[in-house]
């Protein structure tokens, strides 16, 4: 393999460093095998990664399809005509005849109040009626009282 890696031309051009450096061949063979191996090594991991990557996805993939699923069937069981029986309409019914029961009583209790109320008018008038025309005879018979002294005299 002769790629830039391998060579070092401005290395070449400096005799100052050539005295200090020792620049060593390695054999082709080993840097074709070396090289080989990281690029194996290297793709290996990618692939591997690539696979994890991919399964990580098929799973959340495959959980949200769960939800969207489920959520999809709740929706639909809440549609449909039995449940929205059961669940909505017969619960409703129920808190509708005991709120009319409720008025019937409320209602009945007023009717009620407003007859002893009407009674009590009734009583109260016919006993104000009375003490009238007690009054006005107890009045009478003091004027016949005075006219009668006044007339004796």
């Amino acid at each position: 393999f002769s790629g830039p890696a391998f060579k070092c031309p401005a290395l070449k051009d400096l005799k100052c460093v050539e005295q200090e450096t020792e620049l060593v061949q390695f054999p082709v063979e080993l840097l074709t095998h070396t090289l080989s191996q990281i690029r194996s090594l290297f793709f290996d991991h990618l692939e591997q990664h690539f696979h994890d990557t991919l399964r990580s996805t098929v799973a959340m993939v495959t959980d949200r399809k769960q939800v969207v699923h489920l959520n999809h069937e709740r929706q639909l069981q809440q549609l449909d005509p039995q449940h929205i029986q059961t669940h909505i309409y017969n619960p409703r019914l129920a808190e509708l005849q005991l709120h009319r029961q409720c008025v019937d009583i409320h209602c009945q209790d007023v009717l009620d109040t407003l007859s002893s109320c009407k009674l009590g008018q009734q009583e109260l008038q016919a006993s104000i009626s009375r003490k009238n025309q007690e009054f006005v005879l107890t009045v009478s018979n003091m004027e016949d009282g005075v006219l009668r002294a006044d007339s004796s005299q």
